[in-house]
């Protein structure tokens, strides 16, 4: 089971947390242990200076042995050079035999270092001694051997309670501290639950409600306006997407009632049927639907970004003379080709084909006598304009017509054949091509304006 973000962010806080009060209690163990140790260390210096001093001005006449005073932990244990004989030492080892012996070793600086003697008289006295000492000395008996060490148990003790003491206190730290780290991690990921449990709400009952964004401009104000502008966009897109289902549908049921009214009409009187007539209705209405299934299917493949451009030269010239001999052929409208001027751009040659077709088709439908065509370079646009001589279009409120199904006159729309998307497909292919398709102002009639970008 993965963990929350919550507990997983407190797990590593936690841990580094531990890691850290690891090292800093070593670390004091460490400088504690070192400090426990030099002063131990003086002092048995100290101690052992003293000695020194006692057995040089003491009664060193007298053969026996010369008890010296404690002097704290420390004790003094002096011989002979040899290591047979102790001539003094302190009163807590007072009674003991040659406990210790020199031999050279660098790590001191009196090229001197202690090694015990041990015996199993000696033993008990052995585990209490440390950090020894061991230094030659000039005596009225003759060259000797000082020799101090730490007694006692008191250095470890205190490691052990300072050792103690600080797992308990940094235990408690740790654990109060991974507390406090659960709570403020809860506190300041709480606006991201909040935020999840509205969204969760809206996407359950559809509601139009939005996440509160917190106050500040942090990280979590900012994604609770990302995820309301977020929301915002999908409520447009999806009245914009039952706009479309709707718009298509009331599109497609008109040619449809009409092949089935003027089908069942026909059939009905199949004696005295105008079947001529019946046959161009037919193929009117049929017609009228293959292109707004046509159209529908080049939007909806535009809207999922499938719609591939293949860039190649472009002569748009003569696809402009192309659609001249069609007007032609298909219609008694006059077409005037005299401002056409050579007009080669790199680009999709089916969709700027696609693109003049749709702006000649609309100039069709609305033009009473004649219709004209022209194209020109302006810099790195290549302009091509269509013109008819209908009624003409308010050219201030002209850019809605570019939008899907809006239409000048529904009714006369519809009996011409259009689908109120051909303006749309075209400012899509425009865009595609770095430029843009509107009309423009004229003193009579309509003229829309196509722009692409050359290269």
């Amino acid at each position: 089971m993965r963990l929350s973000i919550r507990s997983r962010l407190t797990l590593w806080s936690t841990i580094s947390i531990a890691v850290v009060l690891i090292i800093i209690a070593f670390s004091f163990r460490g400088y504690t242990v070192r400090a426990l140790t030099a002063n131990a260390q003086a002092n048995v210096a100290n101690a052992l200076s003293r000695a020194q001093n006692e057995i040089i001005v003491g009664k060193v006449s007298e053969p026996g042995r010369l008890v010296l005073p404690i002097d704290g932990d420390a004790v003094v244990q002096i011989t002979n050079y040899a290591g047979t004989r102790v001539w003094a030492a302190t009163s807590t080892i007072s009674n003991q035999p040659v406990l210790a012996v020199a031999l050279e070793s660098n790590r001191f600086g009196s090229g001197l270092g202690p090694v015990l003697v041990h015996r199993l008289s000696t033993a008990a006295i052995d585990r209490q001694l440390s950090l020894g000492i061991a230094v030659p000395i000039e005596t009225k008996r003759g060259l000797g051997l000082a020799f101090g060490w730490y007694y006692g148990t008191a250095i470890n003790h205190s490691e052990r309670v300072f050792r103690t003491t600080i797992s308990l206190f940094f235990g408690a730290l740790w654990i109060v501290a991974s507390l406090l780290i659960w709570l403020s991690i809860g506190r300041t990921l709480s606006p991201v639950e909040t935020i999840r449990r509205r969204v969760s709400t809206i996407a359950a009952t559809g509601s139009h409600e939005r996440v509160p964004v917190p106050s500040g401009r942090d990280e979590f104000a900012r994604l609770a306006t990302t995820v309301n502008e977020m929301l915002d966009r999908l409520d447009d897109a999806t009245r914009f997407q039952q706009q479309f289902v709707s718009n298509a549908s009331h599109e497609l049921r008109s040619p449809l009632t009409t092949l089935l009214a003027t089908v069942d009409l026909a059939v009905s009187r199949s004696d005295d049927a105008d079947w001529p007539t019946v046959a161009a209705t037919v193929q009117r209405e049929g017609r009228r639907l293959n292109t707004l299934i046509d159209d529908l299917f080049w939007l909806a493949r535009s809207d999922e970004g499938r719609v591939e451009m293949r860039k190649t030269q472009v002569d748009l010239d003569d696809i402009l003379y192309e659609e001249a001999d069609r007007v032609r052929l298909m219609s008694p409208l006059k077409v005037d080709t005299r401002s056409i001027t050579p007009a080669r751009v790199w680009g999709d040659p089916n969709m700027l084909t696609r693109a003049v077709r749709n702006l000649v088709d609309n100039a069709m439908r609305y033009a009473t006598s004649s219709i004209s065509l022209s194209s020109r370079f302006d810099g790195v646009m290549c302009i091509i304009e269509v013109h008819d001589d209908g009624v003409g279009v308010d050219v201030a409120t002209a850019a809605k017509y570019f939008e899907r199904f809006v239409r000048e006159d529904a009714s006369r729309t519809r009996s011409s054949g259009g689908t109120g998307l051909g303006l749309t497909i075209v400012a899509d292919i425009a865009s595609r091509h770095g430029g843009s398709a509107a009309f423009i102002p004229v003193e009579s009639g309509s003229t829309v304006q196509l722009r692409v970008r050359r290269i």
